[in-house]
């Protein structure tokens, strides 16, 4: 599988993600999405954020004590979504490393649709001006021009 083959060439191999990259010959973005999702040393090498120091203790402390009031309010929807944020803290669903490890992607897929989309911004980069010509046609009567256009 195209995924192993990647992991395998940046974890033993120690290649960079550019380097696999012009290697297979595919885009980079592919590379590095198939990395997130199969390297943990990937993942570990490029140090995604951590949550844990966002807040000091008392900070903590505080938000946890709001979040408890809000479970407790009158206000039905407001109950419902604190509930919801602490079910979902729970669940880990917060938490972007646990996320990523859980997204599957088809590399292939991805590489096609990145394939389809550079070709159609070249198309419209190299976009080629529409000459007009007058046929003709077996009456002798013109055509207008607007139903004669082919491409220069």
């Amino acid at each position: 599988m195209i995924s192993e083959a990647i992991k395998a060439l940046y974890e033993n191999e120690a290649l960079s993600p550019e380097q696999i990259s012009e290697a297979l010959e595919m885009p980079i973005e592919s590379i590095k999405i198939s990395l997130l999702q199969n390297s943990p040393k990937f993942r570990q090498d490029i140090k995604l954020p951590s949550n844990d120091k966002d807040f000091t203790d008392d900070e903590l402390e505080t938000a946890k004590i709001a979040i408890a009031r809000c479970m407790n309010a009158e206000d039905e929807h407001l109950a419902f979504k604190a509930a919801k944020f602490v079910f979902n803290e729970r669940k880990g669903r917060h938490n972007i490393k646990s996320l990523v490890k859980n997204v599957n992607l088809n590399i292939n897929l991805i590489n096609a649709q990145m394939q389809n989309a550079r070709a159609a911004k070249e198309r419209a980069i190299n976009k080629k001006p529409v000459k007009e010509i007058q046929v003709k046609d077996e009456s002798s009567r013109s055509v207008p021009s607007s139903l004669a256009l082919i491409p220069a």
